[in-house]
């Protein structure tokens, strides 16, 4: 009976985690020791022909279902779908404008309270600020840049519009994300972290000469040199 228990446990830990974090038992080191045991059922190795490296398959999806719905319902609940939806929709409801500002638009900076010239509004937030009783500077954008509106950093007081401004409130009081969910994410999050430093750090001895002498036509090497047009997602892309 035991043994099945046990077994069931390595399956679905999620009710174990629920146990231990009760009785306030639970550690990072529970979701690591998960995470190792689990790995291996989400990756097939083959071994190619007259090579000595061989090319591996990654389950996706079985890996999403296996593991990070787990995650969620362990951090969220059994409904995690919902919580996260709910999580979303006041995500974008939100305090900092960030509009970006078009060629020719006009920006407004405070020369009182803005933090340096690069702190602007946009006509919007500006109309509806206090800013606008103060001493300001109007430019003309060169395109790009954005509305820093809500930002407690690039201001020295009055950070926000009346329209911003009252949506903070909101949001500090939101009750969707608790002290338990909180307390939940810390130890997944210390886990993860945890368990990526450990096995994807590399090794400061390591060598080349390692992997062998022998050479194989399928070993490449990608060098990706950053710039200011391609976004995240075109590289991915293209790699």
């Amino acid at each position: 009976m035991f043994e099945i228990q046990k077994a069931e446990a390595m399956i679905n830990p999620l009710k174990e985690w629920r146990m231990k974090f009760e009785t306030n038992s639970l550690a990072s080191h529970d979701f690591v020791s998960f995470f190792h045991s689990s790995a291996s059922n989400f990756i097939q190795i083959e071994q190619k022909a007259n090579s000595d490296l061989g090319s591996y398959n990654f389950d996706e999806r079985n890996a999403k279902h296996g593991v990070i719905e787990l995650i969620e319902k362990f951090i969220c609940g059994d409904n995690s779908q919902s919580f996260l939806e709910r999580l979303k929709s006041r995500a974008s409801e939100a305090s900092v404008c960030g509009r970006v500002f078009k060629i020719g638009e006009p920006t407004y900076s405070c020369r009182e309270c803005s933090m340096d010239p690069t702190c602007v509004l946009c006509s919007s937030c500006f109309k509806k600020s206090s800013h606008r009783l103060h001493k300001y500077k109007m430019s003309t954008s060169g395109g790009g840049g954005c509305c820093d509106c809500g930002d407690s950093e690039a201001w020295k007081r009055d950070p926000s519009c009346e329209e911003h401004s009252a949506i903070i409130p909101e949001i500090l009081d939101s009750t969707i994300v608790t002290d338990k969910n909180d307390k939940c994410s810390e130890i997944v999050f210390k886990a993860i972290l945890n368990y990526c430093v450990k096995n994807l750090q590399i090794q400061s001895d390591s060598s080349l000469a390692e992997l062998g002498e022998s050479e194989d036509e399928d070993v490449y090497c990608t060098i990706l040199y950053n710039d200011e047009t391609h976004t995240f997602e075109q590289v991915c892309f293209k790699i």
